[in-house]
């Protein structure tokens, strides 16, 4: 009974709640790519703790979060999520990027369906928390170009980032450095538990998230 229907608008279709304030930023991940079939919009405590402080999850430093989320997790401007101008801070990182801090605000994570932008969301939080700690240590430690590299290809190679979109990698120092380390490429695109949830029809010849772990493992 909680659940609604909306249509490309954001016009309520079905059930009987009225839509929530954050369905802007939903109905922008939808518009900017073809690809996401689902969003997940939530606060959890050691990821919103890094939006609201303006506190970077960048560069990398867990090799097995790289493939999943890439080589970046941007905090987006703070807006009030209302309207066109709530979500162009968003809309600034789509292109290039799976997973999202929302400034002052909590974590977006996009995916072809449910469980794959849910698992996204974990994983933002579980790395939130470990740099958290880490912090106390001394701060993580990032990924080098030469470790960050076969990352990113095998990223590509499982149908994930914006490479495998026919985009250009992000332009960003620590990606820019990797792809250096193996052969040149050109610029790239800009940087980048109640849980509202919004899901579509999967976009066709879109990889599940199975097939591409078997493509990855492969």
């Amino acid at each position: 009974e909680s659940l609604i229907v909306v249509d490309e608008s954001g016009q309520k279709r079905e059930g009987t709640r009225r839509p929530f304030s954050e369905l802007t930023l939903h109905l922008a991940a939808y518009a900017a790519r073809p690809d996401v079939g689902a969003v997940i919009h939530a606060h959890p405590p050691f990821a919103t703790a890094f939006a609201v402080a303006g506190v970077s999850l960048d560069p990398p430093f867990m090799p097995e979060a790289v493939v999943s989320l890439g080589p970046t997790i941007p905090t987006c401007d703070f807006a009030l999520p209302f309207g066109a101008a709530g979500a162009a801070p968003l809309k600034a990182h789509l292109p290039g990027c799976d997973a999202f801090l929302l400034a002052n605000h909590g974590v977006i994570a996009i995916g072809p369906d449910l469980e794959t932008a849910y698992l996204r969301l974990e994983l933002v939080e579980h790395l939130a928390k470990i740099k958290h700690y880490a912090m106390a240590l001394g701060g993580p430690k990032a990924l080098s170009p030469e470790v960050l590299a076969p990352l990113l290809a095998k990223r590509t190679k499982a149908g994930l980032g914006p490479e495998a979109r026919g985009l250009p990698p992000l332009s960003l120092p620590w990606v820019l450095a990797a792809t250096s380390s193996q052969e040149p490429e050109s610029a790239g695109v800009g940087p980048c538990s109640g849980a509202p949830m919004v899901t579509r029809e999967p976009a066709p010849g879109l990889l599940s998230s199975q097939e591409a772990l078997e493509r990855l493992v492969a």
